[in-house]
């Protein structure tokens, strides 16, 4: 996965800027059990993703030209663990802790449409030494701001939901979804080797434009 966003036709895309935007969630992709190589570990993942209404841009879609907001996104452990990463962020958007009901499911799809505010820095990779935007903080909603609606259509994925894939998911969300070890059994397909030798969580996503 690159960790700058590119344009279809290939060019660069600026990085979303260093700051504390209005954001909308738009997008909870179930990746399932996906292998960390560097670790050797197996993890469920999930991604979620939000549109910043402040920040613009122009797209193609189906032969008209749209102005849609810019959009980031950011991958869990799919954990509600007090040392996850996934449990204190859900928190923080709520401004609430999770009572121990919550604590035995709580349904990420409930995210699709939620407003919060949506902190981005910028990052060094370790790897390539490319600067990329990531989500570093999300928070509640600030008093007396209006809340929004999402411009993109929602993208959902669940493997307990769903039975194929939806077609607005991205094709570099269904490669991982295909990578994972949920779906190479629905199918029956040997599993092949996976190229993700990174916690995802720890150089951000790449910034989606639509």
């Amino acid at each position: 996965m690159g960790l700058l966003a590119k344009k279809p036709e290939g060019k660069d895309l600026e990085l979303i800027p260093e700051e504390t935007y209005q954001a909308i969630c738009y997008a909870v992709v179930d990746f399932g059990t996906q292998h960390i190589k560097e670790f050797d570990v197996d993890k469920e993942q999930v991604l979620i993703g939000w549109e910043i209404p402040a920040l613009r841009i122009e797209v193609e879609r189906d032969g008209k030209k749209l102005d849609l907001p810019r959009a980031i996104s950011k991958q869990y452990t799919l954990s509600l663990h007090k040392k996850s990463n996934l449990r204190p962020m859900l928190e923080s958007w709520r401004g609430k802790s999770f009572t121990k009901d919550e604590e035995e499911g709580f349904h990420l799809k409930n995210l699709l449409g939620a407003n919060c505010m949506l902190q981005v820095l910028h990052g060094v990779s370790k790897r390539t030494g490319d600067t990329y935007a990531y989500v570093a903080n999300v928070s509640k909603l600030y008093v007396g701001l209006e809340k929004k609606q999402a411009e993109n259509k929602y993208q959902y994925f669940n493997f307990d939901e769903h039975k194929e894939i939806p077609d607005n998911i991205p094709e570099w969300m269904v490669n991982r979804i295909k990578d994972s070890y949920e779906y190479h059994e629905r199918f029956g397909q040997e599993l092949p080797p996976v190229d993700v030798d990174f916690l995802p969580n720890d150089e951000g996503e790449p910034d989606i434009p639509f």
